[in-house]
Order: structure tokens, then C-alpha cells, then sequence
């Protein structure tokens, strides 16, 4: 029985009853032991990297740890950690800085507008018996 986890081929030794790591050569006592020592092996080559995460529409840069073979991101924020899809995950530049800084001023003006409309508003003149 042969299985393949993250790029690593790992495959059942019935003479030793265990499992293998065929790069490796190094035996588990179990799927879920050699799956645990292939994630300490990724995360060890992992590069930490800055993200901008969206979470309820607020904006916030977090440092990605690791990523799921499902295209997860796992980040760490004032040492709190969270997963994250991928689709609220941005790219920490220049370009991105600007259109959420653009973004927060648009956000801005429509809650001035809000209360400028509401002042125009209490201006209308109630039915009057």
C-alpha cells in the first residue's frame, strides 16, 4: 500500500509493520506519524512572508506560517494564529498599499455623505395638525 502526502511517497512495510518515507528511508509506526514528520520537514524549509488579510472587510497585515495543501493560510497576528482562504489573502506591495489606502479614503467620504445626508434630512418638515 502506497500513498502520497504533500510530494512524499510513503508506503506500507508489511515485514516491519510500519510505514516508510521513500526519500527518506526513515520508518513511523503509523500514517499519521509519518504525515507528522513530513509537516515538521515543510515547515522547517518554510519562508515566513507578509500578507494582508481581509476579515470582515477590515484589512490587516499578518505573517503567513504555513500554507495547507488546500491553498490555506495559516497567519499569526499579535500571537493569536488563524486560517485564512486564500482569496482573502493579498500580497504585501506598493500596488495593494495604495488601493486600500484609496479604499479607506473612499470608506471616508461615504460616511461623511451618510451624515450629511441625515442633516439634510432632519431638515424635512413633519404633517402638522
Amino acid at each position: 500500500m502506497e500513498t502520497t502526502y504533500q510530494g512524499f511517497n510513503i508506503f506500507y512495510n508489511e515485514d516491519s509493520n510500519d510505514w516508510r518515507i521513500r526519500v527518506s528511508g526513515d520508518d513511523f509506526p503509523s500514517l499519521a506519524a509519518a504525515k507528522r514528520n513530513i509537516d515538521n520537514i515543510t515547515k522547517k524549509d518554510f519562508k515566513r512572508f507578509d500578507v494582508y488579510v481581509n476579515e470582515w472587510r477590515l484589512y490587516y497585515i499578518a505573517t503567513v506560517t504555513s500554507i495547507t495543501p488546500d491553498n490555506e493560510f495559516w497567519v499569526v497576528k499579535d500571537g493569536r494564529r488563524s486560517k485564512h482562504r486564500a482569496v482573502n489573502v493579498f500580497a504585501v506591495n506598493d500596488s495593494n498599499k495604495d488601493i486600500l489606502t484609496e479604499a479607506k479614503a473612499i470608506g471616508a467620504e461615504i460616511e461623511r455623505l451618510g451624515e450629511q445626508k441625515r442633516d439634510v434630512l432632519a431638515k424635512l418638515q413633519q404633517v402638522k395638525d
